[in-house]
């Protein structure tokens, strides 16, 4: 059974994919000890995962909760990999390479020589370096001349992607 607090805090980052604690306190209004102690109490019965190192400490679903709903996979990934489900902000390292891990064993049964693997940019506000380089670098390693980078106006993903060689 969830506390109203736990209750809350879930809310809220299923809402916003991600969040620190400092927001969680903003958020619900309970002191600093109190959430922290939700956000054990959360993570212990696999409800949520962690993410950094303190200062920057971010609280997300965990993957396999985050990864989209897809009937057809090897239609949906052949054509085009939605970034936005895997939130709006990709801002940690370990979540890229949490991502590119998990996407991999669907990857490799559904995707064959001849297909092209889009990546849509649309609807992400915040691609950091890190994230990107896990990610996107490790797709295109392994699929070398099927990855395709749809076009973005975001300034944070055209800075990544310069940064990963995109």
């Amino acid at each position: 059974m969830k506390t109203d607090t736990s209750q809350k805090i879930l809310d809220f980052i299923k809402k916003n994919r991600q969040a620190s604690p400092k927001k969680l306190v903003n958020y619900t209004g309970f002191g600093a000890p109190a959430i922290f102690r939700q956000l054990k109490k959360l993570q212990n019965r696999g409800l949520l995962a962690k993410t950094g190192k303190p200062p920057r400490v971010y609280y997300h679903l965990p993957l396999e909760k985050n990864l989209p709903k897809i009937n057809n996979v090897s239609e949906a990934l052949s054509v085009t990999i939605h970034l936005k489900k895997f939130g709006r902000f990709l801002s940690a390292r370990p979540y890229g390479q949490q991502t590119w891990l998990a996407l991999q064993p669907l990857l490799a049964k559904k995707i064959s020589g001849k297909e092209k693997i889009f990546i849509d940019f649309a609807g992400v506000q915040v691609l950091c370096p890190g994230w990107a380089d896990e990610f996107i670098s490790s797709l295109k390693k392994r699929y070398p001349k099927q990855v395709v980078l749809l076009p973005s106006n975001n300034a944070s993903v055209k800075m990544s992607l310069e940064f990963v060689g995109g």
